[in-house]
C-alpha cells in the first residue's frame, strides 16, 4: 500500500509517495507503549469499519480504514504527538487537534476516548 503524504508544507512534500514499509519500526527495548508508542501499529474497529494508524519514530503517521464490506474507504498521513498524562494514561494527538485519551490496560492494549465522541474504543498496539 502506498499513501500520499499531506502534512504541513514545512515538513512534507504533499506530492511525495511513501511506501508503508519505509516507516522504521523500533524494538520493544527502545520504548514502552505507555511512555511512547513510536514505531507501532495501532488498530481499532467500530460498527462502521476497521482502522489502522502506523506511528513512525519521526512523528509522522499513516492512516487507513476499511469499511464493513472490506473496501478501503479512507487514507491519510499527517503528524502525531504523544503526551504521557499518568502512569498508564496518555494523549495521542493527530494533526494537533484530533485528541485521543488513552488508558493502557496491558502492554499492547488501551481503552481510548476521542475528545469529540462519547464512545470508548479498544486500541490494539503492535510493533512492526
Amino acid at each position: 500500500m502506498v499513501l500520499t503524504q499531506c502534512g504541513p508544507q514545512s515538513m512534507l512534500n504533499p506530492a511525495q509517495n511513501v511506501p508503508v514499509q519505509e516507516i522504521d519500526p523500533v524494538s520493544r527495548a527502545e520504548a514502552t507503549f505507555a511512555n511512547n508508542p513510536a514505531g507501532s501499529r495501532m488498530d481499532y474497529r467500530d460498527n462502521h469499519g476497521e482502522y489502522t494508524y502506523r506511528l513512525s519514530k519521526t512523528h509522522l503517521y499513516q492512516f487507513a480504514s476499511l469499511s464493513r464490506n472490506r473496501k478501503q474507504s479512507d487514507t491519510r498521513t499527517g503528524v502525531w504527538m504523544y503526551k504521557k498524562t499518568g502512569a498508564k494514561t496518555g494523549q495521542l494527538i493527530f494533526d494537533g487537534n484530533d485528541i485521543w485519551n488513552l488508558r493502557f490496560i496491558s502492554k499492547n492494549r488501551a481503552t481510548a476516548k476521542n475528545d469529540g465522541d462519547k464512545r470508548t474504543y479498544t486500541f490494539d498496539f503492535e510493533w512492526e
